[in-house]
């Protein structure tokens, strides 16, 4: 599986089943090696991997990720054994808690996460399979922020697709889990004109989200806030938002953002925030604005 160039990362529920098959097709033709989408409260992910695979030819689909507390451990792997099994080297089974908030919203319990990541690993593994297989299961990363879950990804699986992170903290999690992990980082852009905005908004949606929250506040304390940021900047977004993301989408800018995780990612995808424009037309969207997303391995 190569992920050695950039990939893409989008909110896929915005756009119709057109719009994303001429989308990822487009991404594909672009040279992006990989196809990231979330699951949140639309289409099923599986389903919609099943397709984008179907339309593509060789670029890597992945979840970003499939919620854990919606399947069971044995429906999660049957899924993805299936599509690592038709699409060969193709498939990465992005799993994760999701936030407490949002599942009580579904009136599902959330619960000692990092324990029930655990057992839902292990019981994903044992899970039995009587269709042919692949050569090997497929690679399975974590929505890994803090130091327990973190462990887990480095023991358990690949390693982790981390948001809302800065360089810095990044090389923290290169230094945790060992040089042979996955990370799979997020690079946010924004359009100049609206980066402040956005950028702000986004870091305000992330701190109501509990993990989210407890990594900003551990960003200002174990010395992310010290290279430039000041302790009385703590109540609002500040320049965190400047260090998780990119503004435009120009060739420059892009370089900049690799040279920034270059040495510590090992999957990097650049995601650009709100709805898609010009989703109907996504040559003309690709020319000015870039993929809506890139993942890169190094």
């Amino acid at each position: 599986m190569n992920l050695k160039t950039a990939g893409a990362f989008a909110l896929t529920d915005s756009m119709t089943g057109a719009q994303l098959t001429a989308y990822v097709r487009e991404v594909e033709r672009l040279g992006y090696s990989s196809f990231w989408f979330p699951e949140a409260f639309g289409r099923d992910p599986f389903a919609l991997a099943a397709h984008l695979l179907s339309v593509t030819e060789k670029i890597v689909v992945g979840t970003g990720i499939a919620n854990i507390w919606k399947r069971e451990p044995i429906a999660m792997i049957g899924a993805a054994r299936t599509l690592t099994e038709l699409y060969p080297d193709r498939f990465i089974l992005g799993v994760g808690v999701s936030h407490g908030p949002m599942m009580a919203q579904l009136g599902i319990k959330y619960a000692k996460p990092v324990d029930y990541m655990r057992d839902y690993l292990a019981r994903m593994k044992a899970a039995p399979y009587s269709a042919p297989r692949a050569k090997s299961d497929p690679p399975i990363v974590i929505a890994a922020l803090m130091p327990k879950m973190l462990a887990l990804a480095a023991a358990e699986t690949h390693g982790t697709f981390p948001v809302y992170i800065t360089p810095e903290k990044t090389a923290q999690m290169r230094q945790s889990l060992g040089a042979d992990k996955w990370i799979c980082v997020q690079q946010v852009a924004l359009a100049r004109t609206r980066y402040r905005e956005g950028s702000q908004r986004r870091a305000q949606g992330a701190r109501v989200l509990p993990d989210a929250a407890e990594l900003s506040r551990e960003l200002q304390d174990d010395g992310i806030w010290r290279r430039g940021f000041r302790k009385r900047r703590q109540r609002s977004p500040g320049r965190w938002p400047d260090r998780m993301g990119r503004r435009g989408y120009d060739s420059q800018t892009r370089r900049c953002s690799l040279r920034r995780w270059r040495d510590t990612c090992l999957h990097y995808r650049r995601a650009v925030g709100g709805r898609v424009a010009g989703a109907d037309d996504p040559a003309r969207y690709s020319r000015t604005r870039g993929a809506r997303a890139s993942s890169m391995s190094y």
